[in-house]
């Protein structure tokens, strides 16, 4: 079954450029190994040192081999002295319900949230600081969700 996983990035300030370059560098890495498909880069609008990829791959195997065989790479070994905290990541798959998320700890990252309802995308739009601060103003309901990073602003319910 296709995943989208999830990777959750904070820069330290000042590292932003060179961490986006080296982030980039990465995706474009991804590319070349079995069971790639796409990938997007996310750059929260309110803090350019926040970065969210997501990277669709054939299936959970294929993203949990290539992150093993990537880990020591030098790309990755020029990344990490720039990270303000680890890098998190979530596996995630479409079921019926909407996008579920899967933890490293097998727990969700949202205090209970086990799926994003199907009519939510991730965005990171002019409205998002907005939204972040008002989940229900207008232009909210379709376009917007907020950051990973911020889950206790988030609210699944409609």
């Amino acid at each position: 079954m296709a995943v989208t996983v999830v990777w959750d990035t904070w820069l330290k300030a000042g590292a932003e450029t060179e961490g986006l370059r080296l982030t980039r560098q990465v995706w474009s890495d991804m590319r070349a190994f079995e069971g790639y498909v796409s990938h997007d880069l996310l750059i929260d609008q309110d803090a350019p040192g926040h970065i969210i990829a997501l990277g669709r791959w054939r299936s959970r195997d294929d993203a949990d081999q290539v992150r093993e065989r990537y880990k020591d790479s030098e790309t990755i070994r020029q990344l990490t002295p720039l990270l303000a905290r680890p890098r998190e990541r979530w596996i995630t798959d479409r079921g019926s319900a909407g996008l579920r998320l899967h933890s490293p700890r097998g727990r969700s990252p949202h205090r209970g949230v086990t799926h994003l309802p199907p009519r939510i995308v991730f965005s990171t739009g002019s409205n998002a600081s907005a939204c972040r601060k008002k989940p229900r103003s207008v232009g909210c309901e379709l376009s917007t969700v907020p950051s990973l990073s911020s889950p206790r602003s988030f609210s699944a319910e409609r």
